[in-house]
C-alpha cells in the first residue's frame, strides 16, 4: 500500500520514531515521555493510557506475552499518582497529558485564545464573574480539605451553595477553572475524574516568558512529531499563526527543514539511535492517537477514500486504527469480557500473511499490557 502524498518514506519513519512508535525509540518514563512529545491527547483515559504505554520501553519488547508488559501501566500509575504527569485542558480546549512541571506555563501560553472563545458560552449559561469568584473559593476551600475529589463529589458540593450545575455548566466551571490554572485532574476515583488543587498537587512549576514558553512549545512539537509544518504547530497548540511562526522562527537554527507538498517541513536531525525497522511493523493505535491528530493533513498516512471509516462523518470522533509501516491499513475494536479480551480487526484491503502475523505480535502486545488473555478475529472480507 502506498502513501497518497508526496511526503517520502524517511519522513513517515522519522515520524514514527520521533513519536516514540519504534522499539529503539520508545521512552524510559512517563515523565520523558511527555517532555519528549510536549503533549499527548487524552479526552478518552483508558486510550490515553494505552498511547502513553504504547511508547514506553519496558522488557516486554523481548517477550510481548510476559506478564512484564503490566510495568507500564504500574509506571504510568505511579507517575500519575505522584504529579510527575497530569491531565488538564493546556491547548485547544482539550484534555491532554503533560509534564507537571509544565502545565502552568502551557496554560498561560495556550488558553488565553480558548478562554475568549468560550466567553460567550460562558454569559449563555449565566455563568458571571461572581458565579466564578464563588466557585473558585468553594475549591479552594474543599481541596484543602481534600487531595483530591471527584467530579460527582465537586458539583455536588456547588449545588450545596446553591451553585447550578445543569445544562454543562458544571462541565464549564471545572474547565475555566483548570484552564485558569486553580485545578488540574489527579488520579481517577474509580471510573470518575478526580481534582485537586494545581498548586499542591504539583506544586514545583517552571516559570517562563512568553517568547521562551513559544520557543519550547515550538521545540517540543518539532522533535516530538516532526516533520512537520508551521501550520501543523498553529493546529495543534491552538496558537495563531503568528504565535506560531514566532515560536518557530525562536529555534528555527536548531531545525533543518525539506520541502514536500508545497510546504516546508521541519525537523531535528535524527539521532544516531535511529535504526532501520524490519518490515512490516505493526501497531494498534488507539483513538485520537498523535499520529493523526498531531498534524492538519493526514492523506500521507491515510488513504481518503477510508478516512470515513477513521472519521466518520469527519464529526471529530476518531476509531482506534493499526498501522503498518507507518500506513493505516484498517480499524480495530475492543471488548473486555470477564475472561478475556475480544479484539477483531478490519483492515481497509486484504492483508499479505506477514503483515497478519505482525499484527498478531502488536495484539499480543495489548493483551499483555491489559494482563488478559486474548480473542482474536479478522474481518474476513475488505473493507474496500
Amino acid at each position: 500500500m502506498k502513501p497518497h502524498t508526496d511526503m517520502p518514506s524517511w519522513a513517515r519513519e522519522l515520524r514514527l520514531h520521533n513519536l516514540g512508535l519504534t522499539t529503539s525509540a520508545q521512552f524510559e518514563t512517563p515523565l520523558n515521555l511527555l517532555t519528549g512529545l510536549g503533549a499527548l491527547q487524552a479526552q478518552e483515559y483508558e486510550n490515553s493510557l494505552w498511547a502513553l504505554a504504547l511508547r514506553l520501553r519496558s522488557k516486554q519488547s523481548l517477550n510481548p506475552s510476559s506478564k512484564l508488559a503490566q510495568d507500564r501501566r504500574r509506571a504510568l500509575n505511579q507517575a500519575i499518582a505522584k504529579g510527575e504527569i497530569v491531565r488538564s485542558w493546556p491547548m485547544r480546549g482539550t484534555l491532554h497529558w503533560v509534564p507537571g512541571s509544565d502545565l502552568s506555563w502551557m496554560l498561560a501560553l495556550m488558553t488565553p485564545r480558548i478562554l475568549a472563545a468560550s466567553a460567550g458560552r460562558l454569559r449563555q449559561l449565566e455563568i458571571t464573574p461572581d458565579v466564578l469568584t464563588q466557585t473558585g473559593e468553594c475549591l479552594r476551600e474543599l481541596l484543602a480539605e481534600n487531595a483530591w475529589l471527584s467530579r460527582p463529589e465537586i458539583l455536588a458540593a456547588f449545588e450545596k451553595r446553591g451553585i447550578a450545575t445543569h445544562s454543562q455548566r458544571g462541565y464549564h466551571l471545572l474547565g475555566y477553572h483548570a484552564q485558569t490554572g486553580l485545578i488540574c485532574q489527579g488520579p481517577p476515583l474509580g471510573k470518575q475524574p478526580s481534582f485537586a488543587l494545581l498548586e499542591a498537587f504539583c506544586p514545583t512549576q517552571t516559570q517562563l516568558s512568553s517568547e521562551a514558553a513559544l520557543a519550547e512549545i515550538a521545540r517540543r512539537y518539532f522533535s516530538g512529531h516532526g516533520p512537520a509544518t508551521v501550520q501543523d504547530l498553529a493546529r495543534w497548540t491552538g496558537l495563531s499563526l503568528t504565535q506560531a511562526r514566532q515560536g518557530l522562527s525562536a529555534i528555527k537554527n536548531e531545525l533543518t527543514s525539506e520541502t514536500w507538498a508545497d510546504n516546508s517541513h521541519w525537523f531535528y536531525a535524527p539521532s544516531a539511535k535511529m535504526r532501520p525497522v524490519a518490515s512490516p511493523q505493526a501497531c494498534l493505535l488507539p483513538a485520537f492517537d498523535e499520529y493523526l491528530i498531531g498534524y492538519q493533513d493526514r492523506d500521507s498516512v491515510l488513504d481518503p477514500q477510508f478516512a470515513d471509516l477513521v472519521i466518520p462523518g469527519k464529526n471529530g470522533v476518531f476509531h482506534p486504527v493499526f498501522l503498518l509501516d507507518g500506513l493505516v491499513r484498517g480499524i480495530w475494536k475492543r471488548q473486555i469480557k470477564r475472561k478475556n479480551v475480544q479484539i477483531q480487526l478490519f483492515p481497509f484491503k486484504k492483508l499479505a500473511d506477514s503483515e497478519s502475523q505482525a499484527l498478531i505480535r502488536a495484539v499480543e502486545d495489548y493483551a499483555a499490557y491489559l494482563n488478559q488473555p486474548f480473542e482474536l478475529g479478522f474481518q474476513s472480507e475488505s473493507l474496500e
